[in-house]
This record gives structure tokens, C-alpha cells and sequence, in this order.
């Protein structure tokens, strides 16, 4: 629906399809496995507030709220414009695709137009949804598919683009606590993961970097 940095945009459609009527997303950013499926019962989590608001604004806004927002030019500030916090949000998460920041200088290489029919054209597929602002951990444990894409553990540099790094989850934690999920469970992981036993997806290549997207499946029935 709207760019987010470690979107799944290019990948989700390599991933397992679901099994099971519901899906749950734990760390949801831009839920692009979920807008693939999302006809489905869809639950979404994020402890990012800036996500989560962006998400609830697009749940009850209309095409015209969409269209409606300012057409922007090379220059522009987001500030300057009468806007909620949420629409320049979804804005700013444009300006710069892939971040996990919102920007709020439109620069040459944004193309908020295109985007802003986009995410207009896609609103209906989100109505239904249920989308909270919580930790993973709290989710309850239930017979669905979980797709859980956490923070890859990045280089420094890199890592920096998370708002909550890799250096803040416990992943021995993590890891016991995705073997105990119910149903169809659908890790998504990188290069220097290795606190499951993750296969490899496909190579990426970031830059000048070659790197692996891997994937963890289980599937628990008790």
C-alpha cells in the first residue's frame, strides 16, 4: 500500500501461499504478503506508531481523501501543507521509497503522484482489516498463517534504517516463540541470520552487495 523500508513488494509472491483463512502479520510494515492475500481475515501489529497511524488513516479514509491530497514539486516542504499528521506520513514514507523514516522535502526522485492513485486504487482491500499497535508478544497464540518479518540483523550502517533495530529484539526469544505458533508459520530472514534454520529464498542484490533473502516454514497442527 504505501513504501516501507524491508517492503516485501518484490518478494512477496515467493513466499508460501496460506493455508488458513487468517493471516497475521506481528511485524507488519507495509504488509505486502497480507495486500497479496487480502481477502483474507488480516491482523496487523507494529510497535512503530508512525506505521500504525498511517495504516488506520488509509482503513477509514476514501479515494477522493486520497485525490485529494496535494499534488507535490521538487522543493516542497510537507510542513507547509494543512495536513494530519498521518497524511504526511503516508507522504513523507513516499518521498523516499524504502525508508523507515517518512521524509518531507520532495526531491527529484519522488513520484508522489503515481503513488497517491496507487494507494487510492487499493483502499478497498483494507476495510475489513484488523490493525493494532502492539508487540509481538502479546499476540495470542492461534491457528492461522503468521507471516513474521522481523529487523534482519544488518551491518551497522545499514541497520540504521530500522526505527527498532535488530539490536533490540531478543532472538533466542523470538525464535522460541515462533516453534510455539499454531497453524502455518512463514519466517522471513537475510543474510546474517541464523537464529533459525532458514533456507535460502533468493539472492538480492542491495547496491553493490549480493545478499540472501532466507525463509524459516513450519507448520504446527496441535
Amino acid at each position: 500500500m504505501f513504501s516501507y523500508f524491508g517492503s516485501k513488494s518484490k518478494l512477496a509472491k515467493l513466499y508460501a501461499e496460506p493455508t488458513y483463512d487468517s493471516i497475521i502479520e506481528p511485524f507488519a510494515g507495509s504488509a505486502r504478503y497480507s495486500l497479496l492475500y487480502w481477502e483474507k481475515d488480516i491482523q496487523l501489529y507494529d510497535i512503530n506508531t508512525q506505521v500504525i497511524a498511517v495504516w488506520h488513516y488509509l482503513q477509514q479514509a476514501s479515494v477522493n481523501d486520497i485525490l485529494q491530497l496535494p499534488i507535490l514539486k521538487v522543493g516542497d516542504h510537507i510542513d507547509d501543507f494543512d495536513l494530519s499528521d498521518a497524511e504526511k506520513w503516508l507522504i513523507g514514507f513516499e518521498l523516499c521509497r524504502g525508508k523507515a523514516v517518512p521524509r518531507k522535502v520532495v526531491s527529484k526522485f519522488s513520484d508522489w503522484e503515481s503513488a497517491r492513485t496507487r494507494i487510492a486504487n487499493n483502499l478497498h482491500k483494507i476495510k475489513h482489516w484488523h490493525i493494532s499497535l502492539g508487540d509481538y508478544a502479546d499476540i495470542p497464540n492461534q491457528k492461522a498463517t503468521w507471516f513474521i518479518d522481523p529487523p534482519y540483523i544488518l551491518d551497522d550502517a545499514t541497520g540504521m534504517n530500522y526505527v527498532h533495530s535488530h539490536k533490540t529484539i531478543d532472538y533466542n526469544f523470538l525464535a522460541e516463540w515462533i516453534k510455539e505458533r499454531q497453524g502455518q508459520v512463514i519466517t522471513a530472514a537475510g543474510t546474517n541470520d541464523f537464529w533459525l534454520p532458514f533456507e535460502t529464498l533468493r539472492e538480492v542484490k542491495n547496491g553493490h552487495k549480493l545478499g540472501l533473502e532466507k525463509v524459516y516454514i513450519q507448520e504446527n497442527n496441535y
